[in-house]
């Protein structure tokens, strides 16, 4: 075994032990890599019946990705628990203020903390990774104030590890897309309405129905302009249907559809 090897298989173990000292656990479940593996690390320390996967529904997320976790925490053999929350009633999520990502990650959580204390579960744990930190997420601060527990940033797992150790645990996830919420399409400022929400929810549907299969990203600008953002390696493949996306993407409302030149980019509305 490689040194690379050893250090994955030394914090998987690690991870293992700081779950070891949970009773039991809400597990904060979108369907992405890190809440995939850690919901299956959870359930495989500490019982499948000493779990309970949480899945948020609302404007914020695609249906279509409720519905995925829903399918894998039942593949899974967990119960799973969908709640709905109206996130654009806080003026501060629906205005998209720099600090939004804060005020929903607060609101989100201490729903789900009181649902878990409901329910007799005394800890709730989500997917935040070690590199998490190093990128702009206000919402982390709320984490900490709730006392979330994040188990894959303790034990010093980052994205790619996570996905390694996702493949070894023959998880379905182990390859797939990193995904956020729908209101990082969008500039800091610009308000947030459902009917702009689903625009872009269906025009990234639509790219993907085309085989884009990697990262992938429709910024949101003034209600007009449409900027597609994926890995370079698609370039081709997203200007092979050109005159197609131009069409789909106009009848929801878009003057201009562009590709940004640069490639997917995490946080780019940060700038």
């Amino acid at each position: 075994m490689d040194n690379s090897l050893d250090r994955i298989t030394s914090k998987e173990k690690q991870l293992e032990e700081i779950l070891r000292t949970y009773n039991n656990a809400a597990v904060a479940f979108s369907g992405g890599v890190d809440s995939t593996y850690v919901l299956h690390k959870a359930a495989q320390v500490l019982g499948k019946k000493n779990i309970l996967a949480v899945t948020v529904h609302s404007e914020l997320h695609p249906v279509a990705e409720v519905d995925e976790a829903e399918k894998l925490a039942r593949g899974m053999g967990l119960p799973h628990l969908v709640v709905t929350l109206d996130l654009l009633t806080d003026p501060g999520i629906k205005n998209n203020v720099y600090e939004r990502c804060y005020i929903c990650k607060k609101r989100i959580f201490s729903k789900l903390q009181d649902l878990a204390v409901a329910r007799g579960f005394a800890v709730i744990i989500d997917g935040t990774n070690a590199d998490d930190p190093n990128d702009d997420r206000p919402g982390l601060r709320a984490l900490k104030e709730l006392g979330i527990r994040s188990p894959l940033m303790e034990a010093g797992l980052t994205k790619e590890e996570i996905r390694a150790l996702s493949l070894r645990n023959e998880l379905p996830t182990g390859n797939k897309p990193s995904a956020a919420c729908l209101a990082t399409r969008f500039p800091h400022g610009e308000t947030l309405t459902a009917i702009a929400l689903t625009r872009v929810a269906e025009a990234e549907a639509y790219i993907r129905s085309l085989g884009v299969n990697g990262n992938l990203r429709v910024r949101f600008h003034g209600g007009k302009l449409a900027r597609i953002e994926v890995d370079p390696e698609e370039f081709a493949l997203i200007l092979a249907y050109r005159e197609e996306l131009y069409k789909k993407l106009s009848r929801s409302g878009f003057d201009y559809i562009t590709i940004d030149l640069k490639g997917f980019r995490s946080g780019s509305m940060n700038k």
